[in-house]
């Protein structure tokens, strides 16, 4: 990995290569699947991006007033990020300039999730207890009657 250093006594430690600093403390951050793109998500709704290498924001943009809860870079080149607020939309955004290309209706609950399949071909959102599916344009493919329960981050084992 770089950036990590081999220290005496088999100890090994991060060097730290730049540094950041946000309007508010951070709920989420991803890299572009590249590594030539860092997000991060704060609790007041703004996403910035910053240049994987240098630490150099490329933009900051305030995308859900009301709060984030997630965020995916799409497979690939990282030309598109995804973003979960709690406003109930999820977000496409212009990884390059932060441009919004589409805002996803959810409902009124928190798009808590959203994910990408690996082709990056289909974006799934969870809001509450319902899953959607949208075209990587942000297009509506399916949706799911709700659940019993809201839909957890990673799949819960049962007896």
């Amino acid at each position: 990995m770089p950036g990590l250093t081999a220290l005496r006594g088999g100890k090994r430690e991060l060097k730290a290569r730049w540094r950041a600093t946000l309007s508010d403390y951070a709920l989420g951050v991803t890299w572009s699947g590249d590594g030539k793109l860092l997000a991060a998500a704060t609790s007041t709704g703004e996403v910035t991006v910053f240049d994987g290498d240098t630490g150099a924001v490329k933009w900051t943009r305030l995308v859900h007033p009301e709060g984030m809860c997630a965020l995916a870079f799409a497979p690939g080149d990282a030309s598109v990020l995804a973003t979960g607020g709690m406003d109930g939309t999820a977000r496409l955004l212009d990884a390059a300039d932060g441009r919004e290309l589409a805002a996803l209706p959810c409902g009124r609950a928190w798009v808590e999730h959203v994910a990408w399949s690996p082709d990056g071909k289909w974006l799934a959102t969870a809001a509450a207890k319902v899953l959607r599916l949208w075209t990587a344009a942000g297009e509506p493919w399916m949706e799911t009657p709700a659940q019993e329960s809201t839909i957890p981050r990673r799949p819960t084992r049962t007896a």
